[in-house]
């Protein structure tokens, strides 16, 4: 099992240093590894492929940041759907999800007869598809020139996906590079802003659609911009006539059908800073948590097997985003999304409560993890006597072969417990065996081994025991 937190409270910390303590008890070391990637070669190859933009310094936000490919936030839609409901609960609300398409806009061709690379546009509107008359991109696009004042032609021509008209690529300083794909479809007769880019720079303002059918009468002329309404027009394909909603479904099917667009959900992750730049050096330092994305990743990849995040219900949902399209982005395998622990909110009243051992275990025992908590002081007493009752070397019985037979049947139910994501009914079967130990009330000999173990992992406090022993009968009830 491997452990990944978001950084967070307290709470979730507590939570995931007990299954990282977890990991290290039960986990066998395995040799051989793969070594790690390097996370300044992951960025070099990233940049490369138009993923990492830098801003230059002088401003305020300067660094290197990370955009997910299109191909990963498509596969993320498509691995939220797949993931438990809390986590797509959570996802919902704070990636604000947004229903579209992506549709692919194939850069002219440099060669004769090769597939070009493509622009990828995610647009929730594509009713008047056939009438876009240019791209626009972020101003710090791999295509954007530099050092010229926006807005700026690129020098690049896209072809239109339906017809294959040439369209001109702009850098403006209008299009974010962390909404959609950072790159926008340019449809005067059609948006407001887009008719007012067109205006200022020459773009050729056409109609797609229109409530009626205009003429050579001035007064069937239309006024831009048409906005989801009317039919469409002019299109050069059976689509002439339809309704706009009945033209989009035509567009994009016939768009599908050629490999150059799918429905997608995409997902506000904004854009992740993962380096800072030297300016006189050119050097780059990866940020530390972009490292450990990496390292978790690295980790999985050389020890496949079951996972568990630990997510703080606020930002949790953004940072698994981030490493599971960071994951498809470096080509690195991803983790089962099923294993995940949502954390609630917590409240305490107690000074200093949260920096003590005791205010950590409080925070696993008091309630679920999802659940709201107010921690109160009966529960910091009952954590202080349970670790004051723990031994840092525990005197403890040998097992026979009788006895591992006959099974550490209390221990187990801990282990159900934590692998069931349940850390607060884990303690509490653990407390009870703890009891029960001191007062010599018929605890078997396998659960009296397994104690130390166990009340190391839920606390951090005591002497493991006997851990060969504790793997041995407690290992094939580990995997959550």
């Amino acid at each position: 099992m491997k452990i990944f937190s978001s950084d967070g409270s307290f709470r979730a910390t507590a939570i995931a240093s007990c299954y990282a303590r977890l990991s290290e008890v039960f986990d066998e070391t395995e040799e051989g590894h793969p070594p790690k990637k390097d996370p300044g070669t992951q960025l070099t190859a990233l940049e490369h492929r138009g993923l990492v933009y830098r801003i230059p310094e002088g401003d305020s936000r300067d660094g290197l940041y990370y955009l997910p490919s299109a191909e990963a936030k498509a596969f993320l839609a498509t691995w939220l759907e797949n993931a438990p409901a809390s986590l797509g609960r959570l996802a919902k609300k704070a990636l604000k999800p947004r229903k579209g398409a992506l549709m692919a806009f194939p850069l002219q061709e440099t060669e004769p007869g090769t597939e070009p690379d493509a622009l990828h546009c995610f647009t929730t509107d594509w009713s008047p598809l056939p009438a876009a008359c240019a791209i626009a991109v972020h101003p710090h696009h791999k295509l954007a020139p530099r050092g010229k004042s926006l807005p700026a032609f690129t020098g690049t021509y896209a072809r239109h996906p339906l017809h294959g008209d040439l369209m001109p690529v702009w850098a403006v300083d209008w299009v974010a590079p962390d909404i959609g794909t950072g790159v926008v479809i340019v449809n005067p007769a059609h948006c407001a802003a887009d008719l007012s880019f067109a205006r200022d720079v020459g773009l050729p303002i056409r109609f797609g659609l229109v409530p009626a059918i205009p003429g050579p009468d001035s007064n069937t002329w239309i006024e831009p911009p048409v906005i989801r309404t009317g039919e469409a027009f002019r299109t050069g394909s059976p689509a002439d006539g339809l309704t706009h909603e009945a033209a989009s479904a035509r567009y994009l099917s016939v768009l599908t059908e050629a490999g150059r667009a799918q429905t997608v959900t995409d997902y506000s992750l904004g854009a992740r800073k993962v380096a800072e730049a030297d300016p006189a050096t050119g050097h780059v330092e990866p940020d530390s948590r972009f490292t450990a994305l990496l390292d978790f990743l690295d980790t999985f990849s050389a020890a496949p097997g079951s996972w568990m995040p630990v997510l703080d219900r606020e930002a949790g949902a953004l940072e698994v985003a981030h490493l599971v399209c960071l994951s498809v982005d470096c080509g690195m395998p991803l983790p089962d999304p099923g294993k995940t622990i949502i954390v609630g909110t917590t409240d305490s009243n107690i000074n200093g409560a949260t920096d003590s051992p005791a205010g950590r275990l409080a925070c696993l025992s008091s309630g679920a993890p999802a659940d709201s908590l107010s921690l109160k002081q009966e529960a910091m007493d009952q954590a202080e006597r349970f670790i004051a009752n723990l031994s840092d070397a525990p005197d403890l019985p040998t097992l026979s072969d009788k006895d591992v037979a006959k099974g550490a049947k209390r221990s187990r139910k801990v282990m159900e417990h934590m692998a069931g994501a349940e850390p607060h009914l884990a303690f509490r079967e653990l407390y009870r065996l703890q009891r029960d130990i001191k007062r010599n009330q018929g605890v078997g000999k396998a659960d009296m081994v397994s104690f130390p173990a166990l009340a190391y992992v839920m606390s951090g406090k005591g002497g493991v025991g006997e851990p060969n022993e504790v793997r041995r009968l407690l290992a094939p009830f580990f995997r959550p």
